[in-house]
């Protein structure tokens, strides 16, 4: 999946794609700006500046460094930004709206129940995550959309497949900044 996140050690050739894609684009916004106000010669202001940008970033990449630099760092706030309101239209929206709506949750219990336990199946040993922190030798059969929608049907909480558009925009946002601590590490006391 693209990231708007860029990674922190780019290469040579990282920095030109960037630079040539933030001139392009540049390019793009003045020209039609020109074009909008009737400039007779838009069209060669943008020929001449495309040409002047691209080879700017071509022959000199290193100085592209600051700008590629600055766009980390401006993607890293908007991305913060984004997803925690993302996860506040989730939080108190949807899952308030599903709530009121009543989605498979006993709220009160049946007057001849005296609890709303409900009893679950027991899993097969094979079905179980790895009780320690290494990797599990599954061999992944779909993507993690499809077995999110495969989720929602058998559990019968096809309300969750409201939260698909919201899922996916949370991954393009993600900043790449892990903030958990790792499940390896033990300390004897």
């Amino acid at each position: 999946m693209t990231k708007i996140i860029l990674p922190n050690q780019p290469r040579r050739i990282w920095l030109i794609g960037f630079w040539l894609a933030v001139s392009t684009s540049f390019v793009l916004l003045i020209s039609l700006l020109l074009w909008l106000l009737s400039f007779p010669q838009w069209f060669g202001v943008a020929v001449i500046l495309i040409l002047g940008l691209a080879l700017f970033g071509i022959l000199q990449p290193a100085s592209v460094s600051r700008p590629y630099r600055s766009w980390n760092r401006m993607a890293g706030y908007f991305a913060r930004c984004v997803s925690l309101l993302l996860m506040a239209i989730c939080y108190f929206v949807i899952f308030v709206a599903v709530g009121l709506a009543g989605a498979r949750i006993l709220i009160a219990p049946p007057v001849t129940i005296k609890s709303i336990w409900v009893p679950r199946r027991t899993l097969a040993p094979a079905e179980y995550a790895s009780q320690y922190d290494t990797e599990t030798k599954e061999v992944p059969t779909e993507n993690w959309i499809s077995a999110f929608l495969g989720w929602a049907k058998r559990s019968g909480n096809l309300w969750a497949c409201c939260l698909l558009p919201f899922l996916l925009l949370l991954s393009y946002l993600e900043t790449g900044e892990e903030s958990s601590v790792s499940g390896s590490i033990y300390t004897l006391y």
